[in-house]
C-alpha cells in the first residue's frame, strides 16, 4: 500500500498543478485534501515505530490505526472548510459526497491493509 499511497499523492499533486496552471486555483486547492490520508498513512509507520520505542507494551498496530484515522479526520475537516466556501448547495453536496466518499473508502482500504485478519 506504500506504493499505492505514493501514486495517489503524485496523481493528486499533478491534478492540482494542472488545475492551477489552467487558472482554476480554487479547484486546485479543493483537490489537495484528498492527499492528506495517504500522507498520514506513509507517516504512520514512522510515528508508530517512534512511539513503540518509548512504550513498554507493543502498541505498534494501535498507533498506526490511530494515526490513519486522525489523517482521515483532518482530511474531512479540510473538505468541510473548503465546502463551506462553495455558494451552490448542489455543488457543495456533490463535493462533500464524492470527496468524502473517496476519503472514507481509502481509509477503509488502508485500515484493511494495516489490521491483520482475525
Amino acid at each position: 500500500m506504500t506504493a499505492g499511497s505514493c501514486a495517489i499523492i503524485l496523481i493528486i499533486g499533478l491534478m492540482a498543478v494542472a488545475l492551477a496552471r489552467s487558472g482554476r486555483s480554487g479547484l486546485a486547492i479543493a483537490v489537495l485534501p484528498l492527499g492528506i490520508t495517504p500522507v498520514f498513512y506513509l507517516m504512520s509507520n514512522y510515528a508508530a515505530n517512534m512511539i513503540n520505542g518509548w512504550q513498554e507494551p507493543d502498541i505498534y498496530l494501535l498507533c498506526r490505526v490511530a494515526f490513519l484515522v486522525a489523517g482521515a479526520l483532518v482530511s474531512c475537516l479540510f473538505l468541510g472548510l473548503l465546502a463551506s466556501r462553495l455558494r451552490s448547495k448542489p455543488v457543495r453536496t456533490g463535493y462533500l459526497l464524492f470527496c468524502g466518499g473517496f476519503v472514507v473508502a481509502l481509509t477503509v482500504i488502508m485500515l484493511a491493509q494495516i489490521v491483520p485478519a482475525l
